[in-house]
């Protein structure tokens, strides 16, 4: 009996980590049937390998960026996101994101976690958070919020710039997301003013800047209805998160004065379907 039960376990914590990166957290392996004991026979047999503390990578370390995006979410709970420069790199608005990872996270989280980044900021409303390839990150418009007070005027343009390329600047969503007496306020409000008449256009065209909207290619938007929000799908339990596109190495650096490093992942696409909730047995895969 013991010996199909651990067969049991394993073949559902293998299932887990195949849906999450390769990764799980220690209350999904408590939830699993493993003990704290257990936990730590497997970490010193080698069968875990410790990412952050309370997040593991199964099997063996070789994880990827998105495997430790994933485990510092799992490390801050299911309702953190990523977040700030993070965000930026996940979702292509940046070319790479930073070494330690910013977190968005509930400020009853507590204790500090080596590699990574808290931020103290108003957590994002449920409008504000969604996925990419089932990590919980921030919107684009929250992470260009975000990203106002963390980067340079030229990096923050260029990610202006990149947002429109893949078709979901969205101005009404980040003025929506903007706070006030937030670090970046001044810079992120010039920006939009740049970007209002053009961001609709941008949803259907790729644009990368203002400038290049032509009087025809606004008077075709102009008049399709295209570029209203769709209706999102609704659920009779839990609310769905949007799912942002996969990235797709086919968009061209953005303009900047600050210097491009070598992308790391592939960026592209536009807004995606919306996703199911979080289902409650502690299952974050979305």
């Amino acid at each position: 009996m013991a010996s199909k039960r651990n067969t049991a376990v394993g073949q559902a914590l293998s299932a887990l980590a195949a849906r999450q990166h390769g990764v799980v957290s220690r209350g999904q392996l408590r939830h699993l049937g493993l003990s704290e004991a257990a936990i730590q026979r497997a970490v010193d047999a080698g069968r875990l390998h410790r990412v952050f503390r309370g997040a593991y990578a199964v099997g063996h370390p070789r994880i990827g960026e998105r495997g430790r995006l994933r485990a510092a979410n799992l490390a801050c709970g299911e309702t953190a996101a990523i977040s700030h420069r993070s965000a930026g790199g996940l979702l292509g608005l940046l070319d790479k994101g930073p070494v330690v990872t910013d977190v968005i996270a509930p400020p009853s989280r507590g204790r500090k976690i080596d590699g990574i980044r808290f931020h103290r900021v108003r957590p994002p409303r449920r409008d504000e958070v969604g996925t990419v390839v089932g990590i919980p990150c921030t919107s684009p418009a929250r992470t260009l919020v975000d990203l106002a007070g963390t980067v340079g005027d030229w990096t923050l343009r260029s990610c202006f710039e990149r947002a429109a390329q893949r078709k979901y600047l969205d101005i009404p969503a980040i003025e929506a997301s903007m706070d006030p007496g937030r670090r970046g306020n001044r810079s992120l409000r010039a920006l939009i003013d740049e970007w209002r008449g053009a961001a609709p256009i941008a949803r259907k065209v790729r644009l990368e800047s203002p400038l290049e909207v032509s009087p025809s290619i606004a008077t075709a938007g102009a008049t399709e209805n295209s570029c209203a929000p769709a209706t999102p799908r609704t659920s009779r339990c839990e609310p769905k998160r949007p799912r942002w596109p996969k990235p797709s190495p086919l968009i061209s650096k953005a303009r900047s004065r600050e210097p491009i490093l070598p992308p790391t992942c592939r960026v592209g696409g536009g807004i995606g379907s919306l996703l199911g909730g979080l289902p409650k047995t502690g299952d974050f895969s979305l």
